[in-house]
């Protein structure tokens, strides 16, 4: 009889996989995988969830270029203090409101440029004046009404007041810058000539001036002397800017030898925030209003993701899987769209509201020009 005493009965093992044998799905987290495998309707919801963010995005983009156009001409201005009559308006927004006027302008603008703490005196007189244009073929004279700034004092002078665009500012009579708007409303350009009340000017430049008013874009700037002249108007100021070493004793000098109003440049940006308030909040009800839609959004993508998923929930639970993994996997599914979305809405938005701001930015300024 054979011996098998001797032998030793081995068993051989199982050929090893190797990783690189598996795909790649199956590598990934049970989340990722689930997520994976139902993408298409993981890049509709992606999609429709960026573009209610993207609405967002845009309307906080818009309110803030909004609040920086209300805004922005009083913060970057080294202008420290406003002067105008008591009860005016420094930033007109409704057709009602006005700045006001300044009686003995001449003395006025001369006691506050005296005053030792005072570095430069800016002062507006604004009027409508009539542009002539070329006439037309049953031989009337064509018209356009322009809103011209009278400039006493140099704003060149005071850092971050003037903003020249191209050219420079004027130096005679007989020469003015308008803003861009009005610029590129009227299709002109520095060193072309314009007839305004039957007079002649020669465009210096193209600009304007910061805190003269929430059109400020859409002006024609002049001498003071000729706009008065022009319009046959008083010795009247509208506004008077003052670049001062001391605002508070300026203020008081002012207050003791006028009867004005006077604000600081804290208090003016703090009124036209006030009166832009109301134009501001429809942005931010809107941005509301999107945010609630996009996140009724999300919560009916991952319900719709459950009902539909129901009979595969269940077959994962009853072969023994944690209710916390099935949880990780619908919550997972909700993060994955939300960041992607979050990233693309952002993109979408951002650019919506810088397209939004360049358009209405123009129109705003036009329509400033009403209040005046």
């Amino acid at each position: 009889m054979p011996d098998y005493s001797s032998q030793v009965i081995t068993r051989e093992s199982p050929p090893s996989v190797a990783a690189t044998e598996i795909p790649f799905s199956f590598r990934l987290p049970l989340t990722l995988r689930s997520i994976l495998r139902r993408w298409r309707k993981v890049v509709g919801a992606t999609i429709g969830l960026s573009f209610a963010l993207s609405v967002v995005v845009a309307f906080l983009e818009l309110s803030a270029g909004g609040t920086y156009l209300f805004t922005g001409e009083y913060t970057e201005t080294g202008m420290d203090v406003y002067v105008l009559m008591r009860g005016g308006v420094i930033a007109p927004l409704l057709p009602g409101d006005r700045i006001g006027e300044i009686e003995d302008a001449r003395l006025f603008l001369s006691q506050v440029r005296s005053f030792p703490e005072v570095r430069g005196v800016v002062g507006t007189y604004m009027t409508a004046l009539s542009r002539e244009r070329e006439r037309l073929p049953n031989g009337r004279q064509d018209t356009e009404p322009w809103t011209a700034v009278g400039v006493y004092g140099d704003p060149s002078r005071v850092p971050g007041t003037l903003v020249l665009k191209q050219g420079r500012w004027f130096r005679s009579g007989n020469e003015i810058v308008i803003g861009q708007s009005l610029a590129s409303a009227s299709g002109l350009s520095v060193g072309e000539t314009v007839i305004l009340n039957g007079r002649r000017f020669l465009i210096t430049g193209i600009g304007h001036i910061r805190g003269v008013g929430f059109g400020s874009n859409g002006y024609a700037y002049l001498d003071f002397d000729t706009a008065r002249e022009l319009s046959r108007g008083r010795d009247i100021v509208n506004l008077v800017m003052i670049d001062s070493l001391d605002p508070p004793t300026t203020v008081q000098r002012i207050a003791s030898a006028r009867d004005v109003q006077i604000m600081t440049k804290d208090q003016a940006i703090a009124s036209v925030l006030e009166l832009a308030n109301s134009r501001l909040v429809v942005y931010v009800l809107f941005s509301a209003l999107a945010l609630g839609v996009a996140g009724l959004f999300i919560a009916s993508v991952l319900g719709s993701s459950v009902n539909e998923r129901r009979t595969e929930f269940a077959t994962m639970l009853a072969i023994g899987l944690p209710k916390r993994t099935i949880l990780g996997m619908v919550l997972g599914e909700g993060l994955v769209i939300s960041a992607i979305a979050s990233l693309l809405g952002t993109a979408i938005g951002i650019g919506l509201g810088e397209l939004m701001n360049v358009y209405f930015a123009p129109i705003r300024a036009n329509r400033a020009n009403c209040c005046l």
